[in-house]
């Protein structure tokens, strides 16, 4: 058998090398051949991996997109195993963050709505950033950010003038 042992399924990043780890067993042999097939195409061939033993397998030069994974061992009685597939997502596009109430905006002392829209394919979370008490901070967070809808932030301001912005990060990393 063969365990995959990384990356997990559905595995998002915004780095264009990844490492991928598995455990092959067999009930004779000490160490098995393996390859390492990214998209149906060999990627690392003729890997030795000792028996019961984890494997690590740095591949570089990877671009964004998705991709499927998987190995294949073979022991020294040509036996072969071929474990479950895995997909990863490269994702190096950070996040478009277009903040919807204008600048110079008027609003009376209370609830202040502040609209933004963020557009990206795996949004995570979006982060509203303000001097409302004099300290340019993070305020509060949203998470479950849908790509491309119109969200805001409601926060409660006495009168004054205030500068704000809005940080939205994705699962891969990427930040904007």
């Amino acid at each position: 058998t063969i365990d995959l042992n990384g990356q997990a399924d559905g595995f998002n990043t915004s780095a264009t090398s990844v490492i991928f780890n598995w455990t092959a067993y067999d009930n004779l042999d000490k160490g098995l051949t393996c390859n390492l097939t990214i998209d149906r195409k060999v990627n690392v061939s003729n890997f030795e991996s000792i028996n019961g033993t984890a494997t690590n397998v740095s591949v570089a030069g990877f671009n964004e997109g998705t991709y499927k994974w998987n190995v294949t061992c073979i022991d020294n009685a040509t036996n072969t195993n071929i474990s479950a597939a895995r997909t990863f997502t490269v994702d190096l596009t950070a996040p478009v963050v277009r903040l919807e109430t204008a600048n110079d905006t008027w609003q009376r002392d209370g609830n202040i709505t502040l609209s933004f829209n963020a557009t990206d394919n795996t949004s995570k979370s979006c982060t509203l950033y303000g001097n409302f008490n004099t300290t340019w901070i993070a305020n509060v967070t949203k998470t479950g950010i849908i790509s491309g809808v119109l969200d805001s932030f409601v926060i409660n301001l006495s009168n004054g003038t205030y500068q704000w912005n809005v940080q939205c990060n994705d699962t891969a990393g990427n930040s904007a």
